[in-house]
């Protein structure tokens, strides 16, 4: 059959006779009914999810590949579709968090800033180091995000 899907099963999975093998049992005939284009799971959540994030072609060569080479490159688009949805899920919550968490705004800036950003230091501040400073000071009196 050529190279044999592994799936990553966890003890209390295995005492439960869900193994890699299992798992494969389960997903073959899954997969053949996509290709097949029978409908009989398409109210299926899993199979919805399927077909909504992945392409056929890319479901089949990531559980059973032909050779190595299709099976990397499967490899790769599933690291790149996990990565994009991390990142929208990082920009999701970034989002939610600035329309409902508003930063304290500093009427006037301390004196303790003034004298972190008047200090002496034993190094010279580069123009970026002085840059960043003079935007914080402006950042921690604006009611803009």
């Amino acid at each position: 059959m050529g190279l044999q899907p592994f799936y990553n099963t966890s003890e209390k999975m295995k005492s439960s006779f869900l193994n890699s093998k299992g798992i494969q049992k389960i997903i073959y005939p899954l997969i053949q009914n996509i290709k097949s284009g029978h409908s009989r799971y398409s109210s299926c959540l899993f199979i919805k999810e399927i077909l909504f994030i992945e392409s056929h072609r890319f479901t089949v060569n990531i559980h059973f590949p032909k050779n190595a080479d299709v099976l990397n490159k499967a490899r790769q688009r599933l690291k790149f579709e996990e990565l994009f949805y991390i990142q929208l899920n990082i920009l999701q919550q970034t989002k939610w968090r600035d329309q409902h968490y508003k930063g304290f705004v500093f009427g006037q800036i301390g004196h303790y800033f003034n004298t972190f950003f008047q200090r002496p230091y034993p190094f010279e501040l580069t123009n970026a180091q002085k840059r960043v400073l003079r935007e914080i000071r402006i950042d921690v009196g604006s009611a803009d995000k």
